[in-house]
C-alpha cells in the first residue's frame, strides 16, 4: 500500500467522521430553527419529554441504532429523519472529498451539500426556506467561488454557477413534476396538491455538483 493511499484513506474516514458530526448538528437546524429556537441553548435533549440526551446516547447514527430509535427516558420514537440525515451529510462529504479537484472545491461542496440537506429537511416539514440559512449561503458561496472552479449569483448560483443553476431548476422542475404527477395519480388528487419545492431544488443542487459538469459539456459538445 503506498503512502498516497494511505492518506487518501486517512482523508475519507475524517471526511466521514466530521460530515457524522456536522449531520447531527443539521438535526438540531431542522429542527429548533423552523420553531424560532436557539441552535445552542438548551443542550440536546428529548423533543417529547425534555430530558437532556447524555454524550453516550448522542452518537450520530450509533446511538440511534442501540436505543432502536427510541428515547432511553420516555421510550418515545426518535425519527428516522436522525440517522438519515446524519448519514446522507457523511456519504456526501465522503464522496465530495473523492472528487474535489481542490480545497476550495472540497469546501464549496461540503458546504452545499450539508445547506442543501438542511433546507430540504425543513422543506419536507414545514415547507419554508429559512432566510437564516439561504442568505448567508449566498455570503458564504461568493467567498468560496472565488478559489474554485465554479462561479456566480445567488446561494446555487455563487456554489455551482449559471450553467449549474440552470441544470438545478431543470432537475427539481422534472423531478417535482413526476413526484407530484405520482401522487396525484396514487391519491386522486384534484391538482391542488401542494409540494414542498425546496426539497426538489436541494436534490437538483446537489445532484449538480456531482453531475453537472459532464451534462453541461455533453449538452455544448452538440452545438459545435
Amino acid at each position: 500500500m503506498t503512502p498516497y493511499t494511505v492518506l487518501s484513506g486517512v482523508g475519507l474516514a475524517a471526511a466521514a467522521l466530521a460530515g457524522l458530526i456536522v449531520g447531527s448538528f443539521l438535526n438540531v437546524v431542522a429542527h429548533r430553527l423552523p420553531r424560532g429556537e436557539s441552535l445552542a441553548f438548551p443542550g440536546s435533549h428529548c423533543p417529547s419529554c425534555r430530558a437532556p440526551i447524555a454524550a453516550y446516547d448522542n452518537v450520530p447514527v450509533l446511538s440511534w441504532i442501540v436505543l432502536r430509535g427510541r428515547c432511553r427516558a420516555c421510550r418515545a420514537r426518535i425519527a428516522l429523519r436522525y440517522p438519515a440525515l446524519e448519514l446522507a451529510n457523511a456519504v456526501l462529504w465522503t464522496a465530495v472529498f473523492r472528487l474535489a479537484p481542490t480545497w476550495w472545491d472540497f469546501a464549496t461542496g461540503i458546504f452545499l451539500c450539508s445547506a442543501g440537506l438542511a433546507l430540504l429537511a425543513i422543506d419536507a416539514e414545514f415547507q419554508i426556506l429559512p432566510d437564516l440559512i439561504t442568505l448567508p449561503g449566498i455570503a458564504v458561496g461568493l467567498v468560496l467561488a472565488i478559489g474554485s472552479v465554479r462561479r456566480t449569483l445567488g446561494m446555487i448560483g455563487a456554489l455551482l454557477g449559471p450553467a449549474g443553476v440552470l441544470v438545478t431548476v431543470l432537475a427539481a422542475s422534472l423531478s417535482g413534476s413526476v413526484v407530484g404527477i405520482a401522487l396525484m395519480i396514487a391519491r386522486g388528487a384534484d391538482g391542488k396538491m401542494r409540494l414542498p419545492f425546496g426539497v426538489f431544488l436541494a436534490i437538483g443542487a446537489i445532484g449538480t455538483w456531482f453531475f453537472g459538469d459532464p451534462l453541461v459539456a455533453r449538452y455544448r459538445a452538440l452545438w459545435p
